[in-house]
């Protein structure tokens, strides 16, 4: 019985494989990072129009989780080259979400649950 033979997968180089690491948390960070910005007047306009923001609430806070690693991950790659607009947008972003964690930490552990009515 004749073994065939398969060719190996094409191998990719390093810099490409870190580029596109780079690309791809890039555009992690900008995208989570723009809709999280996006969500909050559209919070803004639900509230005022009676609309339910539960939806809004819940994917904003999954763009923030994905925008933090994101950041921090497009830094990692980036680390040793220049300081560019896209370092400092991912510096930025990966601050103010993890401010923005810290401060829902805050909220949810400093609760008084003791004014809500018993059933």
């Amino acid at each position: 019985m004749e073994h065939s033979q398969s060719t190996p997968p094409p191998s990719i180089d390093r810099s490409k494989q870190e580029s596109i690491t780079i690309r791809a948390a890039r555009r992690m960070f900008v995208a989570a990072g723009l809709y999280a910005l996006a969500c909050i007047p559209a919070i803004f306009i639900f509230e005022s129009l009676g609309w339910r923001e539960t939806f809004l609430h819940l994917s904003q806070f999954i763009a923030v989780l994905t925008c933090l690693p994101g950041g921090c991950l497009f830094l990692w790659a980036t680390r040793g080259t220049r300081f560019d607009f896209h370092r400092g947008l991912a510096a930025v972003a990966s601050i103010f979400c993890g401010v923005w964690l810290v401060w829902l930490v805050y909220v949810v552990l400093s609760l008084d649950f003791s004014t809500l009515e018993n059933p």
